[in-house]
C-alpha cells in the first residue's frame, strides 16, 4: 500500500512512496513504465511533482537528518538541496517550478531548485506552519499558523517585503486555504459558525 503519492501534471504518472523508497508509476495499467527513483536503506517520502512535470522534491534523512532532495526525471540525477537539521514538512513548488519553500524547526524556509544557500523566510514560535501554496508570481506564501492559544488563522506572506498579513483574524480555526485562479481571492476553511467546518472567501 502507498504511504504517500503525487500525480504528474499531465496525469500520465505517479510518484509513490512505498517502505521508505519512491517510484514512478504509470496511471493507466499497460501504458508507459515504472522508474525507481531511490533504492537506499535510508526513508524517502513526502514527493511532490513540480509544476513543469520535469522534477520531483522529496525528503530524505540520506544524510543523517531530513533534508529536501530533488530528482531530475530526464536524466535521473538526485541533488540535496537543503542543509539545516530539523524535520522537515510541507514541500510547495513555486509555480516557475525554480523554487520550493517547506517547513522545519518551526519556520518556513525557501531555496532555489539550482542550487544555493537555504533562506528562512519566517518563524512563529508558538507552532509550525501548514503551507498551502505560492501565488502564481512566486512573490507571496499562503500558509495557516496558530498562535499561543492554538488558534489558527490564515496568513499571506510577502516575500520580498518580508512581510506577513493576517487573512482571517478571528479566535477561530482557519486553514486549508487556496488562491483562487486570477489571485485574487483566498478560499478558505472556517468553524467560526460553530463546530460544523465551512469553506469562505
Amino acid at each position: 500500500r502507498a504511504e504517500g503519492f503525487s500525480i504528474s501534471p499531465a496525469g500520465d504518472y505517479m510518484a509513490v512512496d512505498y517502505h521508505g523508497e519512491i517510484m514512478i508509476v504509470p496511471t493507466e495499467s499497460g501504458i508507459g513504465e515504472r522508474v525507481q527513483v531511490t533504492n537506499s536503506p535510508w526513508r524517502d517520502q513526502a514527493e511532490e511533482y513540480a509544476p513543469d512535470g520535469r522534477k520531483i522534491a522529496y525528503i530524505s534523512d540520506e544524510s543523517g537528518d531530513q533534508e529536501i532532495w530533488v530528482y531530475d526525471i530526464g536524466n535521473g540525477t538526485r541533488k540535496k538541496l537543503s542543509k539545516h537539521a530539523s524535520e522537515k514538512s510541507g514541500i510547495t513548488w513555486s509555480p516557475n517550478s525554480q523554487k520550493i519553500a517547506f517547513t522545519g524547526d518551526n519556520r518556513i524556509f525557501e531555496v532555489d531548485v539550482a542550487g544555493g544557500e537555504t533562506r528562512e523566510l519566517t518563524h512563529n514560535e508558538a507552532g509550525g506552519y501548514i503551507l498551502d501554496q505560492y501565488s502564481a508570481d512566486g512573490n507571496w506564501l499562503l500558509y495557516s499558523r496558530s498562535d499561543v492559544e492554538q488558534n489558527s488563522d490564515v496568513f499571506l506572506y510577502d516575500i520580498k517585503a518580508k512581510k506577513e498579513f493576517n487573512v482571517t483574524q478571528s479566535p477561530w480555526n482557519e486553514r486549508n486555504a487556496a488562491l483562487t485562479a486570477d489571485g485574487r481571492t483566498v478560499v478558505f476553511s472556517s468553524n467560526r459558525d460553530g463546530e460544523t467546518t465551512q469553506l469562505y472567501a
